[in-house]
Parts: structure tokens; C-alpha cells; sequence
């Protein structure tokens, strides 16, 4: 446990040492925040729990290692492109601890570029990004992380209208994992006008998610060919974290008129999160639409930043950074405490 809460205090370190406010020290902070992070998620043992999805993808890697291609490629539960990237890898870099290294430096340094891109307040939208699920996604959850993070390239090509470019990234987010099929909408989400009709229409569509899960559960049972756990066990208190983060993050939006300004280049962060809010929402109906939903819910850290970062210079904009870290801080704590559990470096 203290290895994670020592990587969450360089964090926060480095944050309130660095202030990165232009470019050159952005970039700084952006360099040293990715290496302390890499470091974590690489440096972990993936033996110590053998059956999990980081030891599978693990001994995945080490068999590419060993195997000829068309050995290899007779893997019918895993996406073609995920496999041909992990063989191609593995033949070049022949050390299993590397594919660890390989797919934190790959999401880590996606979403630091979509942090970048989409909001000036880049050391609290970290220490957000950090605390809150989709991190803790990334450290297992290999394949589909991967697609998520190709879908950020997707959001900020979209936002330069290169459809043939979002195709093509597109096509390989789903060579990654195949349920990354629902980041087309991306585009559209993006380029609509930001008019309150089309913001009507995005939030009454994600709406009616709601209203037709059990149809879109078993279209996606038989367009997958997988259950992927299609049933939810728990309580209802269960997942409330995250509602209450996105509906904080949603009166922000409207205390700061974020949605109301035309030529906001945020309209597109927020139709993302109310997409992903009502994806989310249906994990009480399948637990499978948690994971889902991360597709779009990577927009909270940078989208949540942004908005205290349009607080008012001065005791009101300090305040809500400050409350902001604190409960990162404690989120984070909890997390590792309930669910992250001990860490063990590869070498012991």
C-alpha cells in the first residue's frame, strides 16, 4: 500500500512544486508525472496473483515469446490486432516484464496528450485521472485500455474533422478489443453544433439507454458472441462514487455555462460524460456497462479541471483546487485500501 500512496504524494509533489502554467512547464511536469506513473504500473509483479487479467496478459506476451505466428493467432477469444501487436513485440523486446512497461507508457502518454489538449489546469486533471476509475481500469484491463485510449486520438481527430483518420483509428481501436464499436457516436458528439437542441437530443438519446437496456443488453449478447458477465450482483449503493463525481461535474458545467457558451471547445468533453453517465447507470442491469461506459467517462478529469479552472482568480479558484486534491487524495486511499490491495515489485 505504501508504494501507491507514495506515487500519489509525488504526484501531488510535483503539482504544487512545478505550477505548470505555460508550455515548457507543462511539458515538465507532463515528463516527470509520466515516469512516476510508468514506473508503478510497470514495476508490478504479475505473478503474485496467478488466474488474474494482469498475469493472463502476462503469460499471453511470454508465449509470443516462444510461438510462431500462425501458433500464436489460433486465439479465438482475443481480437486480432491486440495479438498481432503483443507477437510483434514480444519478438522484438523478449522479456515479458516489458508488455507491462509497454501498455502504461502507451495509455499514460494518450491521456496526458488529451489532458493537454483539452484543459489548462493539467496537474489537478492528473491527480483526477489518477483517482478516479478509469486508472484503476488500466491496471488490468490491457486490451480494452488500449482501445480506450486510441478513442482519445479518436476525440481530438474528430475535432479536426479527419474522418478518414477517425475511420482508420476506429477500425484499430476495435482490432484491440471489439467493444470499443461504441466510439462511433464520437464524431457526431463532437461536431453537432452546440445548440440546446442538439444538447436536448444527446441527453434524451443517453436517456433512453436507460429505457431500452434489456434490448441493447442482448443485441450486444449476440453481436459479441460473449455474455462478458451480463448480469449485476450487488447492491444499489454499489458504484454511487462515480454518479456523485459526474453530477458534481454536471452543476459545475452549469454553475460555469459551459454547455450555454457557443464556441465552447469543451461542448464535447460534456456530451461525452452524458454519454458515458447513462452507460454507466446501466451497470445496475449488466456489470459489463461499467466497462463500457469508460469509453466515454474518460472525460471527467480533464472536463472537471477545466471547470474549477474557470472559477475566478483568486480565493474561490484556490478553494476548489484545494477540496478538489483533498478528495482525490481520499478516493484514491480508499481505493488502494478496498480494491487495489498490496504492491510487489517484478524483482521479488
Amino acid at each position: 500500500m505504501l508504494v501507491w500512496l507514495t506515487a500519489m504524494g509525488a504526484l501531488v509533489f510535483l503539482a504544487v512544486a512545478i505550477k505548470p502554467k505555460d508550455e515548457q512547464s507543462k511539458k515538465r511536469f507532463f515528463w516527470l508525472a509520466a515516469i512516476v506513473l510508468i514506473i508503478l504500473l510497470g514495476c508490478r509483479n504479475a505473478m503474485v496473483n496467478i488466474g488474474s487479467d494482469l498475469n493472463n496478459y502476462y503469460r499471453m506476451y511470454e508465449r509470443a515469446i516462444r510461438a510462431d505466428w500462425q501458433t500464436y493467432a489460433q486465439n479465438p477469444s482475443v481480437e486480432i490486432g491486440y495479438l498481432a501487436i503483443n507477437f510483434a513485440l514480444a519478438k522484438v523486446f523478449p522479456w515479458p516484464q516489458f508488455i507491462l512497461f509497454a501498455q502504461a507508457a502507451f495509455c499514460v502518454g494518450t491521456y496526458f496528450y488529451f489532458i493537454h489538449k483539452n484543459t489548462n489546469n493539467v496537474n489537478i486533471a492528473t491527480i483526477c485521472f489518477v483517482s478516479f476509475g478509469a486508472f484503476q481500469f488500466f491496471l488490468t484491463g490491457f486490451r480494452q485500455s488500449v482501445a480506450i485510449c486510441i478513442g482519445l486520438l479518436m476525440f481530438e481527430v474528430a475535432k479536426k474533422k479527419k474522418w478518414v483518420l477517425y475511420l482508420v483509428l476506429y477500425g484499430l481501436a476495435i482490432s484491440m478489443h471489439q467493444t470499443a464499436v461504441v466510439l462511433l457516436p464520437i464524431y457526431l458528439l463532437v461536431n453537432m453544433k452546440n445548440k440546446i437542441g442538439n444538447n436536448v437530443l444527446v441527453l434524451g438519446v443517453s436517456c433512453g439507454l436507460l429505457f431500452f437496456s434489456s434490448e441493447l443488453l442482448e443485441f450486444g449478447i449476440d453481436a459479441f458472441g460473449k455474455e462478458y458477465g451480463m448480469s449485476y450482483v450487488g447492491n444499489l449503493l454499489g458504484g454511487l462514487v462515480p454518479i456523485l463525481i459526474y453530477t458534481i461535474i454536471f452543476i459545475l458545467c452549469f454553475v460555469n455555462k459551459s454547455i450555454a457558451e457557443p464556441k465552447d471547445n469543451y461542448i464535447g468533453l460534456v456530451r461525452l460524460l452524458i454519454v458515458g453517465t447513462a452507460t454507466y447507470l446501466l451497470r445496475y442491469e449488466a456489470t459489463i456497462m461499467e466497462r463500457i461506459s469508460m469509453y466515454y467517462t474518460v472525460a471527467a478529469a480533464p472536463l472537471l479541471a477545466e471547470n474549477i479552472d474557470r472559477f475566478k482568480p483568486g480565493f474561490d479558484r484556490r478553494l476548489a483546487k484545494v477540496l478538489c486534491v483533498i478528495c482525490c487524495i481520499g478516493l484514491f486511499t480508499w481505493r488502494v485500501m478496498t480494491q487495489y490491495g498490496g504492491y510487489t515489485f517484478f524483482w521479488q
